[in-house]
């Protein structure tokens, strides 16, 4: 009985401690795709907002990651790509502050 309190009590210790960690990762792989694009790095600035997306599907900075790629397309001239992204990112999350730019993008 004692071991199984004892694991349980490490158990609880790791756990809140992990979630942090999460946060910090995630808001770094942010940071990082977007320092690519900043940096004019479109190529690997799209794969990495591609890997963030796929990594952190329910992130608060999912939008975010989703505008960028649509963004970074234009900038590499994949025109079509960036049309179904920017089209997708404005379906999704129509009450974001960027949709209507998004849809301008479109067009």
């Amino acid at each position: 009985m004692r071991k199984i309190f004892l694991s349980l009590c490490v158990l609880l210790l790791l756990v809140p401690s992990s979630l942090p960690a999460q946060d910090s990762k995630e808001n770094s792989d942010f940071k990082l795709a977007v320092s690519l694009y900043n940096d004019k790095m479109y190529d690997l600035a799209l794969e990495q907002f591609r890997q963030f997306i796929n990594l952190y599907p329910n992130s608060t900075q999912g939008a975010d990651a989703r505008f960028y790629t649509g963004l970074t397309q234009l900038r590499l001239k994949k025109f079509d790509d960036a049309r179904y992204s920017f089209q997708n990112f404005a379906l999704s999350y129509p009450d974001n502050l960027k949709a209507p730019q998004a849809w301008m993008n479109v067009a």
